[in-house]
């Protein structure tokens, strides 16, 4: 924020704190005091509100939900494989919340959650939804990794203010609560769900049980969910770049940010590079580490993306290195074309290494780079050595 403090959303409340500058709290939100809708505290554990930005004027914090809320009619149905999730507004004015339908794609067969949301526009926004499976995606290991862009604006608000006809709001039952089919089309009547139902219970009986099927049966009913269109399926993009899954192959995608129109900046979660602990091995816990395709375990990365200039095509490109002892008062240099590239190293005495120097001392910083670039997606994605990533950039 402008007066350096800064708001931090919690997956397991779900609560959003206030920190000052020090790291200090000075306020926040909860649905435990009513400044959130109480019904958020249905959230599934751990997959509360954990995306959470704010809109380009700084009035209104937008909260999205990780996945669907833990009702308690939802029919069999596990709230993970239910498609309804919520899009949270807090106007920083102490003003209406308000509360939106967004709707997962398809969860219980993608096995997707969402986890970042980052705002665009005061109504439109990215989110991401993906799922927790590491690369290289196989007919056993399906990997889903997409970011939509959505658009609020003319979503229908399910919270406390909510207008929907046929309706109540009872935030110790669930929150909205439909008490009957909004008027519809005879031909659709005879297949709407009825009766007195959460939003989430509702969606639960429509049949066939498919994200575009619950979209019609709410549409129908007089509950717009929040619009959204693909703007990236970036686990489809790397497939294509690296179909071993060894680049930029993380599992959790939780970051996104528009550096410009056309170019984002993705970063991953590592969960400290642990996949777990051993089962039934305590005191101490024994940990798993995470490790990823290409035999490293799971850090810390950054992905930058040129969406202007996809679809990315990989080229491979050899660069040959040769190295020859340096004579004293002499130089070392080495050479190499190969591929569609070629390059060329050279130096000064030995003792006395400039850039890209191959003296028989050892490497400078810079000459690793060139053995890194072995294999170089040209044009389409860069290897640099603060393991950040480029796609579709010529940098």
């Amino acid at each position: 924020m402008p007066d350096g403090t800064f708001w931090v959303s919690d997956e397991y409340g779900p609560y959003v704190w206030h920190f000052d500058s020090n790291g200090t709290k000075i306020g926040g939100f909860s649905p435990d005091d009513g400044t959130l809708p109480a019904e958020l505290k249905l959230r599934n554990p751990n997959q509360g509100m954990e995306g959470l930005t704010i809109t380009p004027d700084g009035k209104t914090l937008v909260g999205l939900m990780q996945s669907s809320l833990v009702q308690q009619d939802l029919n069999g149905i596990k709230p993970k494989a239910m498609p309804v999730t919520r899009l949270v507004t807090i106007p920083l004015d102490g003003s209406q919340v308000h509360e939106y339908p967004y709707l997962l794609s398809d969860p219980g067969k993608l096995g997707i959650a969402s986890s970042e949301i980052t705002a665009l526009s005061n109504t439109t926004f990215l989110v991401d939804e993906r799922d927790g499976n590491l690369p290289p995606a196989s007919a056993t290991n399906p990997v889903s990794k997409k970011i939509y862009q959505i658009d609020i604006s003319g979503a229908t608000d399910i919270g406390p203010a909510s207008t929907v006809p046929n309706s109540t709001y009872d935030a110790s039952n669930g929150g909205l609560l439909l008490t009957a089919p909004a008027p519809a089309a005879a031909a659709n009547a005879a297949a709407l769900p009825d009766g007195t139902t959460t939003v989430e219970g509702f969606a639960a009986k429509v049949s066939p049980f498919t994200t575009a099927a619950v979209t019609a049966a709410l549409t129908t009913r007089g509950i717009t969910p929040v619009s959204k269109s693909l703007y990236l399926d970036l686990g489809a993009t790397l497939g294509t770049l690296s179909p071993d899954g060894s680049f930029f192959g993380h599992d959790k995608i939780e970051g996104i940010y528009p550096l410009d129109a056309h170019t984002l900046l993705i970063s991953n979660d590592s969960d400290f590079g642990l996949s777990g602990s051993v089962a039934g091995v305590s005191h101490p816990f024994a940990l798993v580490p995470k490790i990823l395709a290409d035999g490293t375990q799971d850090d810390g990365q950054y992905l930058e993306v040129d969406t202007a200039k996809l679809p990315a095509t990989p080229v491979t490109t050899t660069v040959s290195i040769t190295v020859a002892p340096a004579a004293a008062g002499g130089s070392t240099s080495g050479s190499g074309a190969a591929g569609t590239g070629s390059g060329a190293v050279s130096g000064n005495a030995a003792g006395a290494p400039g850039s890209g120097t191959l003296a028989s001392t050892g490497l400078d910083t810079t000459a690793p780079l060139l053995a890194a670039l072995a294999l170089l997606i040209a044009g389409a994605a860069t290897f640099v050595a603060t393991r950040r990533h480029r796609i579709g950039t010529h940098r």
